[in-house]
């Protein structure tokens, strides 16, 4: 069966339009204000990456396909795309390079007339526009998702260097709240309150916002400004919405001073100016080992190991807080 643009809208989650591009759709996941600044920045094409997004939904078993276009959303010359059934992930599609023209398909065997939950994850750090989107004959049920979480950050929240994209720590995060995340994570992006659109068309229930990396060669009286116009904009922007304060986490090297500031002095320029506008703090230090081993470059970026230790830990310090941001149910 071949999905229209407005079923494909409906089982579609962690974009904020879809658009159509050369006989492809086209996901976004910032405004086209968020974009302008972006770019301005100097960021592009980071914007066009599609993290966090994701196929969700529940058919009979059967085939899935669609013809799909590759384009860069970072400076990584990588891509993959994983599948998962009823939480298994049973396909994973990587490939070495960040331009690409390829299909997709995965057939699910049928074992009896039960419906699956199917669940396909775009790419981290590249584009990604798909056509001819065909799904098994029949039903096809959106995947129910009580939370809206919008997730704000660097390199480490848009989810380099997962080769996984279901291992970044955003998508573990969301898939144990059972929420629809939005994540605005940029490679190499700061405290920048202009990145905070007031028209974005996603209300969310929880916010994370996760920078300091790119932050810690600014001058001390800079950065204490600009963590504060930030939280001060996102705790306007969504009052009485909990908003934690991810820290960063362990970095090699990060005793070393930059303008006078090592990374713990980051950290509690974070802490400061979080606790000036009543934004919860997540300490990291405990969440990712401080072993080489688990960093994909040995210093920043978390492997896929370092991003399950991260997810894990940070699902279960926020579910500790707020533990009704977990209750949930999700069925047919």
């Amino acid at each position: 069966m071949l999905l229209d643009i407005e079923a494909i809208r409906e089982i579609t989650f962690g974009a904020v339009r879809i658009e159509p591009h050369e006989g492809y759709w086209r996901f976004f996941r910032f405004t086209p204000q968020q974009e302008k600044i972006l770019d301005e920045r100097g960021f592009s094409p980071r914007q066009y990456a599609a993290a966090g997004i994701k196929l969700d939904f529940y058919s009979l078993p059967g085939e899935v396909s669609f013809d799909f276009r590759i384009f860069p959303g970072s400076g990584r010359r990588y891509y993959a795309v994983d599948a998962l059934v009823d939480g298994v992930n049973v396909h994973h599609h990587y490939k070495e390079t960040n331009t690409d023209t390829d299909r997709f398909l995965l057939e699910i065997p049928a074992k009896s007339k039960k419906t699956v939950r199917i669940t396909i994850y775009f790419p981290n750090v590249a584009g990604i526009e798909l056509k001819n989107v065909t799904v098994p004959d029949g039903t096809v049920t959106p995947a129910k998702r009580k939370q809206k979480l919008l997730m704000v950050g660097d390199s480490i929240t848009q989810g380099m260097d997962a080769r996984h994209p279901q291992l970044s720590y955003a998508n573990l995060l969301a898939d144990a709240m059972q929420a629809e995340l939005l994540n605005q994570g940029i490679g190499g992006d700061v405290f920048c309150e202009q990145n905070l659109d007031p028209s974005l068309p996603f209300k969310p229930s929880v916010v994370t916002v996760a920078y300091g990396v790119n932050d810690w060669d600014k001058k001390r009286e800079n950065l204490s400004l600009a963590v504060d116009c930030y939280f001060k904009k996102a705790a306007f922007l969504y009052e009485k919405i909990p908003i934690f304060a991810i820290l960063p986490i362990w970095c090699k090297g990060e005793e070393q001073l930059k303008n006078g500031l090592s990374l713990e002095n980051v950290r509690d320029m974070i802490r400061d100016a979080a606790a000036r506008n009543g934004i919860d703090v997540i300490e990291t230090a405990a969440f990712v080992p401080c072993v080489s081993d688990y960093y994909y470059d040995g210093c920043v970026h978390p492997a896929d190991l370092g991003f399950l230790f991260y997810g894990q830990a940070l699902a279960k310090e926020i579910k500790k807080r707020r533990p009704d941001l977990f209750d949930i149910t999700d069925r047919v």
